[in-house]
């Protein structure tokens, strides 16, 4: 799921959007990689509150905007929360 879909959806179904998250893939752009709630990953038919924040973890194919890293390809950083949307 896009991004840009990912947040309809959290608006529909009476959630908030919490913090978003980038993580390195060389395949998608944008594409919604994990949804976590009080950081515990969701999964389908989770049934969490109306007016939870739901984090989201999305890729970027841009490699130059994560730091090197010998350990693991994928490395994340904060990018936005839900104040600055």
């Amino acid at each position: 799921m896009s991004l840009t879909l990912a947040k309809a959806v959290i608006k529909n179904r009476g959630l908030e959007l919490g913090k978003i998250e980038m993580a390195y893939d060389p395949i998608g752009n944008n594409l919604v990689l994990a949804q976590t709630f009080k950081g515990k990953e969701l999964i389908e038919g989770t049934l969490i509150p109306k007016g939870s924040k739901v984090d989201l973890t999305v890729a970027s194919t841009d490699k130059s905007q994560f730091p090197e890293s010998d350990s693991t390809d994928i490395n994340t950083i904060e990018l936005l929360d839900a104040e600055a949307l």
